[in-house]
């Protein structure tokens, strides 16, 4: 994941793209041979963004800093 944009590969190959939304994430395309575990792929990877988001803003994170938080 970078910057909210989702690409996993299997060598040069693509296998899945997608994006990180408010509520998890979209797979946008997702390789044939793993079309059954989609949905479990969509769940790891957006429990993985929220812990992502979650270290951004802990206490002793220098980069809380950079990026303030408003309510």
């Amino acid at each position: 994941m970078d910057f909210g944009e989702i690409s996993i590969k299997e060598g040069n190959r693509p296998v899945v793209r997608g994006h990180g939304t408010v509520s998890g994430v979209r797979l946008l395309e997702v390789a044939p041979e793993i079309e059954a575990l989609e949905r479990e792929l969509a769940y790891g990877l957006a429990l993985r963004s929220l812990a992502l988001d979650k270290d951004l803003w802990r206490e002793d994170n220098p980069l809380r800093f950079i990026f303030p938080r408003t309510r």
